[in-house]
């Protein structure tokens, strides 16, 4: 287990980061609710280390960063945990879960789910990359919807849930998503374009604001194959199951 001491300085760095991002956020014209810290990450000791649980966040966003009409919502829930390896100076995620649910505004009663995408990390199963997502249906994720931007949304019909009877088996390997992760990369999706700089200044010091927390590389050791050979093929984020049987 992480040394407990460690959770005012994770907890201190948690909400630093989210505030600064938070301010970069507003200034590009996106909202996102809670906005205090205290409402979204609850710290924990676990014997596998220090958990910070991400309660569900959500944005209000353009569809595409040129546009000027909010109409996308997006709502992000997870966990991070940090290694018991961890000290004050090198604060290292080993492990995370992140889901994400995509709606767009139809009208003042109906949204539409339009993505749904679950991020997760295995180092164990030989079949799943040590990073990766699948699709996933998050209709009921409204509720929070509802309830971060007072609104009064029904709940998705069959017909509006794009994400329903997709194949959910399908494991496609990704870089280390934690919710943070996923936090920039919204933004990045929805709010930046190459012909504002202001945006692209704001979405600099956003992923600054990121940049506190830092993966750590024995949750992952299968990728030193990655840099051992310069090579970012997929193949690397799966068990070297030839080497083990040789073993």
């Amino acid at each position: 287990m992480a040394a407990p001491n460690l959770m005012p300085t994770i907890e201190r760095r948690v909400r630093e980061a989210w505030g600064s991002f938070y301010a970069e956020v507003r200034k590009m014209g996106g909202e996102a609710r809670p906005n205090q810290s205290a409402d979204i990450f609850i710290v924990r000791p676990t014997n596998a280390g220090i958990e910070v649980g991400v309660q569900p966040v959500t944005f209000r966003l353009k569809e595409k960063a040129a546009r000027t009409d909010s109409s996308i919502y997006v709502t992000v829930t997870g966990s991070l945990l940090f290694s018991p390896e961890s000290t004050r100076d090198d604060m290292r995620a080993s492990g995370f879960a992140t889901r994400v649910g995509y709606f767009r505004e139809v009208d003042d009663k109906r949204l539409k789910h339009v993505y749904g995408i679950h991020y997760d990390y295995d180092d164990q199963l030989p079949a799943h990359p040590v990073y990766h997502s699948q699709i996933a249906s998050m209709a009921d994720y409204v509720k929070h919807i509802n309830a971060a931007h007072n609104r009064q949304f029904d709940a998705v019909a069959s017909e509006d849930d794009y994400v329903k009877g997709l194949l959910g088996n399908v494991r496609v390997p990704t870089a280390h998503m934690d919710p943070f992760s996923v936090f920039l990369q919204i933004i990045g999706d929805h709010l930046v374009t190459d012909v504002n700089d202001d945006g692209r200044l704001a979405f600099i010091r956003a992923q600054e604001a990121m940049s506190t927390i830092r993966s750590a590389p024995a949750a992952a050791a299968r990728l030193a194959s990655v840099i051992d050979q310069q090579c970012f093929r997929s193949n690397h984020w799966y068990r070297d199951l030839k080497h083990q049987a040789e073993a």
